[in-house]
Order: structure tokens, then sequence, then C-alpha cells
């Protein structure tokens, strides 16, 4: 349980951020934190990411991509004003259980909260956080779709994303807090729109009590759809995750390659959004959603403004229109074939065979070919 601040005469504000990692093989020393993002952490109340990178600890996981941090990384993420993590991703156990257990202690020791992680197949037990007279839950879980390791035995490990076993746990929770925020690793990499299933699944979280859904594992920024009492943000993108180059895909005998990451232009931007908490019986409710971007090389972390943030804005409201279709499940397929499409053009521009990828207005337009004139879309793109 983690106490912040005073009772005040307005609402609790909340800022969501996307992917946080700061890998050991990252390419440059660390992540610099503009003045622009420090005065928007500097608004919020409490701030809340999703940790991807732990520390090492045991063997590393066979197979996938194996992420980590050094220790001291720990405390430059308490620096940059984060409040609390989830823990509940595909990343966790990249050096097993005793990884995660170190990355806990590390936590704990810098004050930092964290939430997603259980023993086994055991209930969560949730982050209860007190923000100036309100009582704060937090959840976090992750898809067993997108590559994750789960715990065995005794262990720690990521809390699995079950929609029945979710739903009874916020429902439980929801009778404790003021207000439920839920954290989801979830969906495809690299897609700007979530799939059918993903918004029933957090259409049924919000329906259960929760006021916040925050998803995480796209690398992109996705849509954001206010529905009923709650705010769904299907995918906040990477917040700091710079390019890495670090061992990984390990064997049975110890064998590794090198997996070297870098992101595209839009792998570069995140959403990051201040939600305003008022106390019940007042719904959650969207003050502001900023755009950040780190750059590459620098790896400085910047809040955008003016002519950029006017671009990420309108692409935004494109990327959230067509959640509210009645055929969305039907338009998704070809939505999905753009994205697709897009991932294609970057590869040939990477290796020179392409001077430009889509752009907004290119997605504006398939849109528009989707829809074809049928009235139950109306004028949202």
């Amino acid at each position: 349980m983690i106490s912040m601040g005073k009772r005040a005469n307005r609402a609790v504000r909340l800022l969501a951020v996307g992917d946080i990692a700061l890998p050991a093989g990252a390419t440059t020393r660390g992540v610099l934190v503009h003045e622009s993002m420090q005065g928007v952490i500097k608004q919020a109340d409490i701030v809340v990411a999703n940790l991807e990178s732990p520390c090492r600890g045991g063997e590393p996981a066979l197979g996938k991509i194996n992420l980590y941090m050094e220790e001291n990384a720990v405390q430059r993420i308490k620096d940059m004003g984060i409040g609390a993590v989830s823990l509940a991703n595909n990343h966790v156990l990249d050096y097993g259980s005793e990884g995660a257990e170190r990355t806990v202690a590390l936590l704990k020791h810098a004050g930092v909260g964290y939430f997603g992680l259980v023993e086994s197949e055991t209930p969560q037990t949730p982050l209860i956080v007190h923000v100036r007279g309100l009582e704060l839950g937090f959840l976090g879980y992750v898809s067993p779709a997108v590559g994750t390791v789960f715990a065995t035995g005794c262990s720690i490990g990521p809390a699995r994303l079950s929609v029945e076993s979710v739903l009874h746990e916020v429902k439980q929770l929801k009778g404790n807090c003021d207000y439920v925020l839920v954290s989801l690793h979830w969906g495809l990499e690299h897609q700007y729109f979530p799939t059918p299933k993903q918004v029933e699944v957090a259409r049924r979280i919000v329906d259960a009590g929760a006021d916040v859904v925050l998803g995480h594992h796209a690398h992109v920024f996705q849509g954001v759809e206010c529905y009923r009492h709650g705010c769904i943000f299907y995918g906040l993108g990477n917040f700091t995750f710079p390019d890495y180059e670090v061992a990984s895909f390990y064997n049975a005998t110890g064998g590794h390659a090198v997996k070297r990451g870098s992101w595209s232009y839009w792998g570069q931007h995140s959403l990051a959004p201040l939600v305003e908490l008022p106390g019940r019986p007042s719904p959650a409710r969207i003050s502001e959603v900023f755009f950040t971007r780190l750059e590459p090389g620098t790896d400085e972390l910047k809040v955008l403004c003016g002519p950029s943030a006017a671009k990420l804005r309108r692409r935004l409201s494109i990327l959230t229109a067509p959640l509210s279709w009645a055929s969305y499940r039907a338009c998704w397929q070809v939505l999905k074939r753009y994205c697709h499409l897009v991932a294609a053009a970057n590869v040939l521009k990477k290796k020179g065979g392409l001077r430009s990828i889509p752009t907004a207005s290119n997605l504006r337009e398939a849109i528009r070919r989707v829809i074809g004139g049928r009235s139950d879309e109306g004028n949202g793109v």
C-alpha cells in the first residue's frame, strides 16, 4: 500500500504512460527527460507505466528476446517521476523468477509501487494507492498469446489474462476502492487497431467496474474510447524504449544470438493521457492527451507541441473513430491488412526501395474505402 499526498479540493490526476524499457544493451547512455516532459509529470499526482525490462537474476528464458536492465536503472525510473509500474508483461521472466524477485526488491527500495505479479496461479494481490483521500486499485494482466513465460511451482510471474478471472478480480476490488485501473499487455505488435476481441474484453472489464483500462504491447499508439463510466486506452505505445542490442534467443546449451532492435517512426511516439479522478460518484475523465517522442540517437524524451502535436492528434482521431462503428469487426480485417502494408513499406524504405511510407492521410483514405458510404459509421474520420 502506498500513500501519496494529502486530501485536496480537486480531482486526483493520474498520468498514464506506455512501455518503459531501459535495456542494458541500449545504444546510448540513458534517457534524458526534457523539461517539457518534466512539466507534464509535475501536473500528475501519480504516474503509472508498464516496465518491460527486469533485472537479471536466474537463467535466461529460452527462444525469445531477452531484455534486462542494470540495477541502477530502477532508481532512474523513480527519478523520472514514475510512481507505479505493471510487471504483467512478456519480459518480466526473461531472466527467471530470480530476476523478477530482484526487480521487485529494487522497486520496493526505490519506493516505486508494482502490480501484475502472482505466485504460480494464485489470485493477484492488487496495488492500493492512497492519493489525496482516494483509494486507487491497480491490477495488471498479460495475454498468453504474446510469447509470455508464466511462473511454475511456487515462483512468481506475471498474472495471466483469463477474462473470467479478470472480471471476478475487478468486481472484488471495486468494492474496496474508489477507482480501479487495469493494465493489459495484449494484442498484436505494430498494429494500429485493436482486435475486435480486445474491444469486447476491454468493455467487459469496464462493465465489471474498472474505471481506466491501459493497453500495452503494440509498441505503437492506438485509439482511445470513452465507454460508459470508463476510459479505455487500447495501446499507449513506447514511452522510453531506446534502440538496443542484447543477447537473446538462448537455447538449452547456452547458445544465443544478438538481437538488435530499432523502432519505426510511429514506434518512437506514445500517448501520455492525464486522467482526472474526481471522487465517487463522478466517473474518470480524460483531462488531456499528451504526445511524447523519444528522439533517436539522443534518447531525449520530449512532449510534442505545435504542428507536430496537431499531426498526432489528427492521427489519434483517425485511429479512434472506427472503434464505435457497429461494423468494426468486419472492417478490422481490412484495416489490419492496411497495417501490414505500412509495415512492409517501412522495411522497403530501410532497404532503399521506397522514398516515403504511407501517412495518416493514406490511412484516412483507406478507412473511407472500408466504410463505403454506409450510414452506421457517421462522420468520424
